[in-house]
């Protein structure tokens, strides 16, 4: 005796209440999709495979089966997404042989859930307008085979993800198709002297860069505005490419070390301001010399020595014969109290006490240390960063609190919208940080609460007042 074994494409609104069904109840609407399967005494289950014949994994115990579809470039249509499906998964009924799913019926379920998620499909079966993720349902009965039910979120092709279309830089004959930090640079422009400069020349004859897909040589840029050679320490220095034809870029990133290497810098102060005088020291003999350190300098230090009850610290390099009292830097002002430590949302400069900008950033996601009272300067609001005389942006550490005018929706980026987020409703306030940004499709967004560099958030700006 032949049995039927049905697919049914359910409503992509209701991917995941599907529950298991018998063949007795499939509705009359579906459509045969196999006769092959064997008749079995008792019933049997049907299970979902890949195309390896490895079992899916169940959801809460119960016959239905979750799978994610990452789509390739190739495959932004209806056929190209029916076939990924007949060629990844499989079914079986009991313990038998596994079998295709119908091709027709499939490929019904995608443009169905296509419909559903809005997406514009034309008569060739392509994608008109932008993809987004959508559900696709199916579920698989047999006989008096308990059915099962496979759900699968498809994830259109994403560009931005797709190396091939990347330039291509090279350094040290390595090359690199994506951005990334590296690690071992060449110390010639590496290390900076304290006040000194960054030899940009050097580092654009080490890279060079190359068009995706060709030899097509690329203009290297390189990027060290993040980089304050008046104080000690390290900043990063970026080295980016972009193919004027895919519009992309790579961006290696790196750090430069400003002063030596191995010290610690301190501030010397002095309460009166007056200059700092350097000695040098000889067993026990200790002796002024003419030279004189400002206060408020950040000096690199190397340990201290002391002679009689003095202590002296050692001063711009481990074996020198440089020493200042230990005592100045001892001057610190005292710390601020009642801090709080908060996540920068957004890059964020550092200013001074007039407003003016410092040279350097403090970068989205990173942790600072502020005292949170609300400080105005020039007309706008600022956090003053524990124990430093810095000053960043309110609206970039707390934000500012806005109410939607229109239902929206949460995005990861251009074309994209945000995994396990809803809708959110008008009247509702939001918290945003920073300012508006312009994403690749020339739409406005702001950044919102939650937002992280592997959870992104955010809104269209026209959906506020």
């Amino acid at each position: 005796m032949r049995k039927n074994t049905r697919i049914v494409s359910m409503a992509a609104a209701a991917l995941l209440a599907v529950a298991p069904v018998a063949a007795s109840a499939v509705p009359a609407a579906s459509v045969q999709a196999s006769e092959n399967a064997a008749t079995t005494k008792q019933a049997a289950v049907i299970s979902v495979v890949n195309k390896d014949g490895k079992e899916l994994t169940k959801d809460n115990n119960s016959n239905s089966y979750s799978s994610t579809l990452n789509l390739s470039s190739n495959e932004n249509s209806v056929s190209a997404i029916t076939n990924r499906i007949i060629d990844n998964y499989q079914y079986k009924v009991g313990n038998g042989k596994a079998q295709k799913l119908d091709k027709n019926l499939v490929e019904k379920a995608v443009r169905d859930a296509l419909t559903t998620a809005q997406v514009t499909v034309d008569a060739q079966g392509n994608f008109t307008s932008p993809a987004v993720s959508f559900p696709i349902s199916i579920a698989v009965a047999s006989g008096n085979a308990t059915a099962a039910s496979l759900n699968l979120m498809v994830m259109p092709y994403d560009a931005s993800t797709d190396t091939s279309l990347n330039p291509t830089i090279t350094y040290n004959n390595k090359q690199y198709k994506s951005s990334q930090t590296l690690n071992d640079i060449n110390a010639a422009f590496a290390n900076v002297a304290l006040n000194g400069t960054v030899d940009t020349a050097a580092i654009q004859r080490a890279f060079t860069a190359t068009a995706a897909g060709g030899s097509t040589p690329l203009t290297v840029t390189v990027d060290v505005s993040k980089v304050n050679t008046s104080i000690g320490g390290t900043y990063p220095v970026t080295v980016s490419a972009t193919d004027a034809n895919t519009k992309r870029t790579v961006t290696l990133t790196f750090n430069v070390q400003v002063g030596v290497a191995g010290a610690k810098y301190q501030t010397a102060t002095t309460a009166n301001n007056a200059d700092i005088p350097v000695y040098t020291i000889y067993g026990n003999a200790v002796s002024q010399t003419n030279t004189t350190i400002k206060s408020g300098t950040q000096v690199p230090t190397f340990g201290t020595v002391t002679v009689g009850n003095t202590s002296y610290t050692r001063i711009n390099s481990a074996n020198s014969n440089e020493f200042v009292l230990s005592s100045v830097f001892n001057n610190a002002p005292a710390k601020d109290t009642n801090t709080k430590t908060l996540p920068v949302m957004v890059d964020s400069r550092a200013y001074d006490k007039n407003g003016n900008y410092l040279g350097h950033m403090y970068y989205a996601y990173d942790n600072i240390e502020i005292v949170p009272t609300i400080v105005t300067i020039n007309g706008k609001t600022y956090y003053k960063v524990a124990n430093k005389d810095e000053y960043v942006r309110v609206t970039n550490i707390t934000g500012n609190q806005r109410t939607l005018k229109h239902n929206a929706y949460i995005y990861w980026s251009s074309y994209r919208r945000t995994p396990g987020t809803g809708k959110m409703y008008r009247g509702q306030t939001v918290t945003t940080y920073g300012g508006q940004m312009r994403f690749k499709n020339g739409k406005k967004y702001y950044r919102i609460e939650g937002c992280r560099n592997n959870n992104k958030r955010y809104i269209k700006a026209v959906n506020f007042y």
